[in-house]
C-alpha cells in the first residue's frame, strides 16, 4: 500500500468514527431533550415513548425538532404512556382502607394479633 493510500485510508477511518460520535452525540442530545419535555407532561415510561417517538432531529446548531408534536402524536396514540391516560375505569388494585369484604376480616386479624402480643 502506498503512502498516499494508506493516508486515504486513516482519512476515511478518522470520517467514519466521527460520523459515528456525531450520530450518538444527536441520539443523546434528542433523548435528554425528549426526557425533560416528557417529565413536563407525566410521561410514565420515558424510554418506551422515545422508542416509538416519530419525527425526531437534530440540526446543525444543536436544536432538536420535533418533540412537541412527538409527544402530542403519542398521547393520541399511545395514551397508557402518561400517567391518568388510558386507565380502564374503576377497579384493579387495591382496595380502598376501611372498606367492607377481606380487608375488614384482615384488620381485625391484624388487630387481634397486636391485642394478644400486648402492643
Amino acid at each position: 500500500m502506498s503512502d498516499e493510500e494508506r493516508r486515504k485510508a486513516e482519512h476515511d477511518e478518522a470520517v467514519s468514527v466521527a460520523n459515528q460520535a456525531t450520530q450518538q452525540a444527536h441520539q443523546t442530545i434528542m433523548r435528554s431533550e425528549f426526557a425533560v419535555a416528557a417529565g413536563k407532561l407525566n410521561v410514565v415510561n420515558v424510554d418506551a415513548a422515545f422508542k416509538l417517538a416519530e419525527g425526531l432531529s437534530v440540526d446543525a446548531s444543536g436544536k432538536v425538532h420535533g418533540v412537541d408534536k412527538a409527544l402530542q402524536d403519542l398521547k393520541k396514540t399511545c395514551p397508557f404512556l402518561f400517567a391518568g391516560g388510558g386507565r380502564l375505569g374503576v377497579g384493579g388494585g387495591n382496595p380502598p382502607s376501611g372498606g367492607g369484604g377481606q380487608g375488614t376480616e384482615n384488620q381485625r386479624m391484624n388487630d387481634f394479633i397486636r391485642r394478644s402480643l400486648g402492643r
